[in-house]
Order: structure tokens, then sequence, then C-alpha cells
């Protein structure tokens, strides 16, 4: 293997490893300050007079209730700030018996809190419970002592888990992109100018040994319908769609021929055309994907010596911002980097 692949290598598996343990800090990040929001709505909650006066509203056991801190006599109520989805609340007396209930009418289950009252703490502090009766998930607690008895209000955390849980894949899925288009822009998996298939598979031999990730090496001219057609069939199910084929050549603006426009706006623009076109409705069914071009700073200050290849960086940012604007909403996106110049084979040979 080449010093060159070596290195390219290296700098692929440093990059993973650095957007693992940047996601990893992020959703820890991110959990810790969902979990700080919960945890002030139920002492907000816990120390309500209108959640106590509902509380005993619902309360049908008389005298064994404990002594809340409802509202005065005479006095109207205030108006009970909204409970958060997904919520349970519990009285106990100083028996431990519970007397008054309130939950979620779209709840599905509810908190396991046979040791709350070993679990509380002065000042009273949140504390986590799994879901009753053996149920999957978790639930967040607060116990607050009143006299005669105890109030616990507890909220669902199934949203939390499934907010990191979707950071989580999100930074996951672009770390792979990232590593994945650089791995391919490194070693030309696919071009215009077709590789011997030996040495595209070497190529993705290499990116398996050097990232102990998956790589799968296909020869496809994707300047032409067929080579597009060619590897859709062979590449399955596409989520992240990296549009990083690309070709350049110096030429006096007078010199370039009708067959080079062609041939370069066949390359640059058209290959992530069909495969845009191809891959969207899929991620659309799917409520997710993502589409990236790498265009190129040539988009916006077009070289005097390539006046072609500029415009078709050009033609990038507008193909991906009408392809954003046609999937809104959808859980698709589709963006544009514009790169300077970068250290390929094709670069080193201009």
């Amino acid at each position: 293997m080449s010093l060159r692949v070596r290195l390219v290598g290296v700098v692929v598996v440093l990059v993973a490893a650095a957007l693992v343990l940047s996601g990893l800090l992020a959703t820890s990040l991110l959990r810790s300050y969902l979990l700080a929001q919960v945890d002030r709505q139920l002492a907000d909650f816990a120390a309500s007079p209108a959640l106590m006066d509902q509380l005993l509203s619902s309360n049908g056991s008389g005298s064994a209730s404990p002594a809340l801190p409802r509202s005065p006599p005479g006095t109207t109520a205030p108006q009970q700030p909204p409970l958060p989805s997904d919520f349970y609340v519990e009285l106990t007396n100083d028996s431990g018996e519970v007397v008054s209930t309130v939950s979620d009418a779209f709840s599905t289950t509810t908190p396991d809190l046979t040791d709350a009252a070993t679990s509380t703490t002065s000042p009273p502090e949140p504390f986590t419970v799994p879901a009753a009766d053996g149920a999957t998930g978790s639930w967040r607690a607060l116990t607050q002592p009143i006299p005669g008895g105890s109030v616990t209000v507890a909220r669902d955390l199934s949203d939390v888990g499934a907010i990191t849980e979707r950071l989580s894949a999100l930074l996951l899925a672009i770390g792979v992109a990232v590593v994945a288009g650089s791995a391919v822009g490194a070693f030309a998996l696919v071009g215009r100018s077709l590789r011997p298939l030996g040495e595209v598979e070497e190529a993705a031999d290499a990116i398996v040994r050097e990232t102990g990730g998956t790589a799968t090496g296909i020869t496809a001219d994707l300047g032409t319908a067929e080579g597009v057609d060619a590897l859709l069939d062979q590449a399955g199910r596409i989520d992240i769609l990296v549009n990083n084929v690309g070709i350049f050549e110096p030429v006096e603006f007078s010199n370039i021929s009708d067959e080079a426009w062609q041939t370069i706006f066949d390359v640059n623009v058209m290959s992530g055309v069909r495969l845009s076109r191809a891959l969207i409705p899929g991620m659309v069914e799917r409520g997710w994907g993502r589409i990236i071009f790498i265009s190129s700073e040539s988009g916006v200050q077009i070289p005097a010596e390539m006046v072609h290849y500029g415009v078709t960086k050009t033609a990038q940012l507008a193909l991906s911002r009408g392809i954003a604007e046609s999937v809104a909403g959808t859980g698709v996106t589709s963006n544009a980097v514009l790169p300077g110049p970068t250290r390929s084979d094709g670069v080193v040979d201009f």
C-alpha cells in the first residue's frame, strides 16, 4: 500500500473517531439539558396549589387525606399551568396509602413508585424510576413532603430518549457520510475515466482495513444515464448521497468546444440530477435522507481558465437549493459545500 493511501486512511480514522466522540458528548449534553427542564417542571407542579386542588377534587377518601396546602376558603384557585404530556401525580398519606392520582389520559404506562418514599431527600431531589408492570421506559419523579403525607409528580422520559436517540442516529449518519465521502473522493472509486475494477476493489479493501468499516467499489460512468442505473442497481438502499464526482480541464473560453461543454455538464451536473431524482422518492417515503453536493468556490468565483467548470459548480448550487425547496418538511435535506482546491490526483496533474 502506498504512503499516500496509508495517510488518507489514518486521516479518515481520526475524523471518524472525532465525530463519534463529538456525537457522544453532544448527546450527553442534550440529555442533561432536557432532564434539567423536566426537573424544573416537576418542581413547579409539585408546589402548585392548583394541582393540590385538582388532587383533592378527585379524592374520595375523606379524612384520610393529607392536609394539603390548597387554596384558602372563599378564594378562587389559581389557574393550574398545563401539565406536561405523559404525566402522573400521586398523593399519599402518612401511612403510605395512595389517596388520589391524576394521570394523562393518553399515557399507556405509569411509573413504579414503590420506593418513592425512601428516595426523598431534604430538600427533595428528582429521581428516575422504571415504568410499572414491567413495561419498557423510565420516568423522572419528584416527591414533595406535605403535612400529613406526600405528593409525587412523575413524567415519562420517552420523548427525552427519542430526541437523544435521533440526535445520535443523525450524528452517526453524518459521520458515516463524511468518512465515506472523504474516502470515495480520496481513492477515486468512481469517475469519468473508468479505473480498472481491480484498482477500485483494492481501494475499497484499503478503506475497510484502515477504518474497520465496510466499503464496496463500483465502476460506473456517472456521466451517462446507463452508468447511473448500473450504480444504483449495485448499491442498494441509499440514505445519504454525496454527489462528489467531477471533472475539470483548463481551457481558454474561446477554445471550449460544444462537446467539452456537454461532457463536463453531464458529469458534474447531470450525475447529481439523475442520482438525486432516483433516490428522493425512497428517502421521502422513509421520512429521512440527506443529499450533499460537493460544489466549489469556483461556483461563485468563476476561474477564467475554466469557465465551463465554474458554470457547472454554480449549477450545483442552484440544483441543491431547488431540491431543498421541493422536499421541505419531508425529513429530507439537500445542501452544497464549497471547498477550495483539494490535493486529488487531478489537482496534482493540473
